[in-house]
């Protein structure tokens, strides 16, 4: 076994927040985020590195050309012609839990230098890491094209909803403007209490990483044994919205999703409010599109606090945020047409599960050399 901190170097910290970059950069630009969906104008950073989020999730990316990283990012890159970087990178994103089980301390948790420095992977010649990353490449390239089919739905339906609606900012259609406290029947955050145990059993408690723009993701669940009162306070019904209240990146604040039902009952913990809704007035598919449009998150940005390196909005700033209510008929047909997309995109996840499971298979049996 290869011990990471005597192949790779730490190369000198980021000064640029985590907040800056947009869609529109030349340059990648990483963060603590598992997701690389931000660009900025200059880059620090040239060739082929590993990048690993520090603060909040465990995260790691293989950038190469030029890059650069906010602050909350460690970026390590090696010299040394027997180690293939990609290689290492498959290795430690096909074993998250080596990276997850790196973050202590109290609040916002965190990942060191010498906690990466001392993680270990398989000593194979380079010949034989290069065979491997050419294996896993093909197979992450048809994963990735039948994500980016999902993701086209996606933008067919953020397109629907402006043609709809029109902006949100610019209110072209002339809607009401409303605060949104006005349609909130009620507000709750979720459960404080972590699992203890090492094994992951009990009922399904969501968390922060499970919440998408738009959807839940119940590919890892995570399990507590909860009692009765646990589950009468911090059940999740259908229709209810789960919006992210505080995290250490304030990416995530405000992004939500509605439940639409599982095959088992669902609780959610502190990181998460669950809202409910007047559907009366407000369809809430309407309502989380509009939360997770870049109005609505610059609508959420007003009204965050900043503590102790933890980004916040509490139950009255959600309720102060302004949005716009076109006729209840209009939002149930976009909801409508929601649903009808989200079917399809059933189908291709499906098809998208099966891949990641080869995906998986595949890098078990490189690692163990029986590739």
């Amino acid at each position: 076994m290869y011990r990471f901190g005597n192949v790779f170097n730490f190369r000198t910290k980021s000064k640029i927040k985590a907040g800056a970059g947009n869609a529109e950069g030349k340059y990648p630009f990483y963060t603590s985020s598992t997701e690389l969906n931000k660009y900025v104008g200059e880059y620090l950073f040239d060739g082929q590195s590993l990048v690993f989020g520090t603060g909040g999730i465990a995260s790691v990316h293989f950038a190469q050309n030029k890059f650069a990283v906010s602050t909350d990012c460690l970026v390590a890159h090696t010299n040394k012609e027997d180690i293939n970087p990609k290689f290492v990178y498959y290795y430690l994103s096909g074993n998250m839990h080596v990276l997850e089980q790196g973050f202590k301390g109290a609040g916002l948790k965190h990942i060191s230098k010498t906690y990466i420095s001392d993680i270990v992977f398989p000593n194979f010649i380079r010949s034989k890491q290069d065979q491997i990353v050419q294996i896993l490449d093909i197979a992450n390239s048809l994963r990735q094209k039948r994500n980016q089919q999902i993701d086209l739905i996606d933008d067919f339906l953020k397109s629907t909803f402006i043609d709809m609606f029109g902006d949100p900012v610019k209110n072209e259609k002339s809607w009401e403007i409303i605060s949104l406290s006005h349609k909130i029947l009620d507000v709750k955050n979720g459960i404080t209490r972590r699992r203890k145990e090492m094994l992951n059993e009990g009922n399904i408690v969501l968390r922060l990483r499970d919440i998408r723009e738009n959807k839940i993701d119940f590919r890892e669940l995570n399990r507590i044994k909860l009692d009765n009162n646990e589950k009468n306070k911090f059940n999740v019904e259908i229709g209810d919205l789960l919006f992210i209240r505080v995290n250490g990146n304030p990416e995530y604040v405000g992004r939500s999703a509605v439940f639409n039902g599982y095959n088992e009952e669902v609780f959610f913990n502190d990181h998460i409010m669950r809202v409910k809704i007047d559907k009366c007035e407000v369809n809430v598919v309407f309502l989380c599109f509009l939360l997770n449009s870049s109005y609505g998150k610059r609508q959420i940005a007003l009204y965050k606090k900043t503590s102790a390196g933890q980004h916040t909005i509490n139950q009255e700033g959600l309720g102060k945020i302004r949005c716009y209510l076109p006729p209840i008929e209009l939002q149930n047909k976009f909801a409508q047409i929601v649903k009808q997309e989200e079917r399809i995109k059933q189908k291709m996840q499906k098809s998208v599960d099966e891949m990641d499971n080869l995906f998986d298979a595949l890098m078990q049996k490189a690692f163990k050399g029986d590739l």
